[in-house]
């Protein structure tokens, strides 16, 4: 008598089936076989469950206690999973499924799984092909051997767990716009800076590239003293201002890099903060920077940034792309 492990944990490279050991049950279905030898003296060559339930789908699991002797089940226990009352599906139905098999271990209260490896792992079943199995579940010298677990009392237990592969249908479509040189910057004056306030100035709508594609009308919105978040800062944002209905804007999005500066009318040395990419998802969406730059060094002559009571602030595209949802 064996007092061991059934323990493969490795692809058998033979046979593409993949053996481990777990404490967690199926999840889906179990199949409890009382008097397991009676089967064998009956020559009965399989045994099929109750149709079960998964998924919205009906199954139903079937034992070979000598082995699938129509594959290569000989000297081993096999176990097919099969679905039922499909006629009810469309014609040109499929479904993509994976699946494990249990046998449990009733010394130990451990499950051994056994499932097909990565390389075929997922299975397609439909019209044609309604049923998929494994021929070696495990080997009758073993299962038959008390001291492994499986057969006690001539008493055993298998089991399933089905996991079905919906595809949703849902994805984007992402196509790159080409920028042309010297066709892609903005700037924005600012003037009697001083006298602005608190409230946000925008810019007038511009565009770049072509319109069809590129973020319909974008604008720069500053806020000269900072908006409420801001620390003492002004604050910089671009925003996207699209005109399509509601349908479309759910249908289509931007994404864009793109660099934000203020611009040094003395002395060149701009202040420039590149985005990272930002996705446009609809007439309000804003991104940019709560402070972009302090008060202070917006009033201080020497940066440059203020002059004759005016700002300029710059935007320069780095990458633009229409987002279509299908």
């Amino acid at each position: 008598m064996n007092t061991g492990h059934y323990e493969i944990s490795t692809e058998h490279a033979a046979t593409g089936i993949v053996r481990r050991i777990r404490d967690i049950p199926p999840l889906h279905y179990t199949f409890e076989i009382e008097s397991f030898s009676f089967l064998l003296d009956s020559k009965v060559d399989a045994i099929d469950s109750e149709k079960f339930e998964v998924g919205d789908y009906k199954w139903k699991l079937s034992l070979y206690p000598s082995g699938n002797r129509k594959g290569n089940g000989n000297g081993y226990v096999s176990l097919d999973l099969a679905m039922v009352e499909t006629n009810d599906l469309p014609l040109n139905w499929e479904l993509n499924v994976e699946f494990r098999f249990f046998v449990f271990d009733q010394i130990r209260d451990k499950f051994l799984t056994i499932q097909f490896g990565d390389n075929e792992k997922v299975k397609r079943f439909h019209r044609m092909k309604t049923k998929w199995g494994i021929d070696q579940v495990i080997s009758l010298d073993i299962f038959n051997d008390s001291g492994y677990g499986y057969l006690v009392d001539d008493h055993c237990i298998f089991g399933v767990e089905i996991l079905i592969i919906k595809g949703t249908g849902k994805g984007e479509i992402h196509s790159m716009q080409k920028l042309t040189p010297g066709s892609t910057s903005y700037k924005f004056r600012i003037e009697n800076y001083s006298t602005r306030g608190q409230s946000p100035l925008e810019s007038k709508i511009f565009t770049i590239g072509d319109q069809k594609w590129y973020i319909p009308y974008p604008k720069l919105m500053l806020y000269p003293i900072g908006d409420s978040r801001a620390k003492e800062a002004l604050s910089l944002y671009l925003y996207s201002k699209n005109d399509s209905t509601a349908e479309t804007l759910s249908k289509s999005k931007v994404v864009a890099k793109y660099k934000l500066r203020l611009l040094d009318q003395r002395n060149g040395n701009h202040l420039e903060k590149t985005t990272d990419l930002n996705r446009f998802e609809s007439d309000s969406s804003g991104w940019g920077y709560i402070n972009f730059c302090a008060l202070n060094d917006v009033k201080d002559q020497s940066k440059g940034y203020l002059v004759d009571n005016t700002l300029l602030i710059e935007i320069d595209f780095i990458f633009i792309s229409v987002v279509k949802l299908i």
